[in-house]
């Protein structure tokens, strides 16, 4: 069970590490819709259902590792989404934070699932 749940999140961190390199390649609007379109938007659908999965399995578990990524994942949005909205930020510095704070969830989201892989699960087993 915390192999899905740190998969849940390594899927998500994957996803935003995606789309920033997504949106850093100069592309055309025909290009950049129809990737956006075919590719973003499905995953993005997958992502929030892999999210939910591994946020309900972190209430189950309570694992010190998936409650960090469960609160990563939700000061991720929460900045996202305030910076979003109307806010005191110029719109090049919202710009700027969001795609800071997608590479620092990104990498987060990624090296925790892999390192529990690499280490923490031998670690975790032997305790058993």
């Amino acid at each position: 069970m915390l192999q899905v749940a740190y998969g849940c999140y390594l899927f998500a961190g994957v996803y935003v590490l995606f789309t920033g390199v997504i949106s850093l390649l100069p592309l055309d609007t025909g290009t950049a819709g129809a990737i956006g379109l075919l590719v973003l938007v499905p995953l993005a659908i997958a992502t929030l259902a892999a999210l939910g999965t591994g946020i309900v399995i972190t209430i189950l578990r309570r694992t010190l590792g998936l409650v960090g990524l469960s609160g990563a994942t939700i000061l991720f949005f929460a900045a996202f989404a305030l910076t979003e909205s109307k806010s005191v930020l110029s719109p090049r510095m919202a710009a700027n934070f969001q795609q800071a704070a997608g590479l620092l969830y990104g990498l987060v989201a990624t090296g925790v699932p892999c390192w529990w892989c690499i280490a923490g699960r031998h670690r975790t087993n032997r305790r058993s």
